[in-house]
């Protein structure tokens, strides 16, 4: 990707780039896979006292993260996934108020794997165990967690556990990869500033009261393009 070192736009990208797939021979707009550079998320410095108390209270049974916005209201959700066994394994689910104030909002149990929605909806959580497997639409309201029941069967004989494309890694803290193509961009826009907002795009709400001043060098981390082709950038200011 050209990186465009004069960008006059910079924002939160609040949500992922959507690509369009098939389904069931109908052309939706699917969200794509989610990043994994978790550290480089504004969402993490937040999320970090309360991934550091999940790994301590474990101890010697590790935790793993992800990072994903389940509802696209340009906040990401910590999803910490631990337990000793099959038995007692959760997947605590928290979120932030107000950009900054964590709150947790419910749990999946069991050992299993999350995936994009096919439908952008929410994620998909596969639980299977000997030839049983269950999926589970897990979607936001307010602040509660909602699981909504979509499968729960016996596999045929020779019949593998459904797969989906888009997967939400779990991983490790110490395992978190950082983004490699980052870049500085200076503001310089004619009115004096840019605004920093919660999507890729002037319909988004603004984040900030005030803009943010010409002169001021930012990180881009992250690029979206808006829906009239603009090229926007996920940074971080004065921890916003």
């Amino acid at each position: 990707m050209k990186k465009n070192r004069n960008l006059v736009k910079i924002s939160i990208v609040a949500s992922l780039l959507i690509t369009t797939s098939s389904i069931l021979g109908q052309n939706v707009e699917v969200m794509a896979s989610n990043p994994t550079n978790y550290k480089d998320m504004t969402e993490y410095a937040a999320y970090e006292n309360v991934i550091a108390d999940a790994g301590a209270i474990s101890g010697d049974f590790s935790i793993s993260v992800a990072l994903y916005d389940i509802d696209q209201d340009g906040i990401r959700e910590l999803l910490i996934s631990h337990g000793t066994c099959l038995a007692d394994w959760v997947n605590d689910i928290y979120t932030l108020e107000d950009g900054k104030y964590v709150s947790y909002i419910g749990n999946v149990g069991r050992q299993g794997l999350f995936y994009t929605a096919p439908d952008g909806n929410g994620m998909y959580f596969l639980y299977g165990y000997q030839g049983y497997q269950e999926i589970t639409r897990i979607t936001k309201s307010g602040k509660d967690i909602v699981q909504t029941l979509l499968e729960s069967r016996e596999l045929n004989a020779n019949e593998n556990y459904t797969e989906f494309a888009n997967k939400i890694a779990l991983l490790a803290p110490g395992d978190i990869p950082t983004h490699g193509n980052s870049y500085d961009v200076e503001v310089t826009a004619p009115d004096g500033g840019v605004n920093m907002r919660c999507g890729a795009g002037v319909e988004y709400d603004k984040v900030l009261p005030d803009m943010i001043p010409n002169g001021t060098v930012l990180t881009v981390t992250q690029e979206a393009v808006a829906s009239n082709g603009n090229s926007w950038g996920y940074t971080n200011y004065n921890g916003t």
